[in-house]
């Protein structure tokens, strides 16, 4: 058993009720924690670390999406223009993409 005597104010814990706004103010910290807005912003630019490692940085999904957006347009307009023969052989262990990058020219 826990013999440490707990720091926490109870009565001030307890006098809070679910769906109460948090006391903040400004020297508090970056974001109000009752806008879930300005904590989502605050949370998709901030960097994910595991182990001491950065395993995403912020907005770098948004980029990335925004480029695979730009180059799948790329590509289907170049499909649309072209005959294309893509045989098994050339997709076996690789994925669609890079091939038909290879076979228009956009490597």
């Amino acid at each position: 058993m826990n013999n440490t005597k707990s720091e926490t104010d109870w009565e001030r814990v307890l006098a809070f009720k679910e769906g109460d706004p948090i006391p903040y103010e400004m020297e508090d910290g970056p974001y109000n924690s009752n806008d879930a807005e300005a904590a989502r912003a605050l949370l998709a630019q901030a960097d994910l670390i595991r182990k001491g490692k950065i395993v995403r940085r912020g907005r770098h999904r948004q980029e990335m999406e925004l480029r695979r957006s730009r180059l799948e347009s790329e590509l289907l307009d170049a499909l649309q223009t072209k005959d294309l023969v893509i045989t098994p052989e050339e997709l076996k262990g690789r994925s669609l993409v890079p091939v038909l990058r290879g076979k228009l020219g956009h490597n």
